[in-house]
């Protein structure tokens, strides 16, 4: 699945209203993998409150993708890293984190259900 397939289905069964798609330059810089974007529920993890860092509560999660193709499966490295985040488990990540909704076409994209 190419990301930008991937960006207007979260988009069409998203709950959460702030799901953003960033750009691999800042994700490079907060150790993301090579040809990769950064998937941001909610908000920034880390924002400053008072001169000094701060968890933000509205920050739901992150999840680094490889573009411009997203395989189904994750890849797993030799060291049990994972080396190319697969669609199929980041969208169960995102419904079971309630950022998007299971609706009928993500159910049956992750086959739960019959078309």
């Amino acid at each position: 699945m190419y990301v930008g397939d991937l960006e207007e289905l979260i988009h069409r069964n998203k709950k959460f209203p702030n799901i953003r798609f960033i750009s691999s330059h800042w994700g490079r810089r907060q150790g993301a993998p090579e040809s990769s974007c950064t998937i941001l529920v909610g908000d920034w993890p880390m924002t400053m409150k008072h001169g000094k860092p701060y968890v933000s509560p509205q920050h739901i999660g992150a999840y680094n993708v490889p573009v411009p193709f997203i395989p189904k499966f994750s890849e797993v490295g030799p060291d049990g890293s994972i080396k190319k985040r697969g669609w199929k488990q980041l969208l169960l990540s995102l419904l079971q984190d309630h950022a998007i909704r299971p609706t009928d076409e993500i159910l049956e994209i992750l086959e739960m259900r019959r078309p």
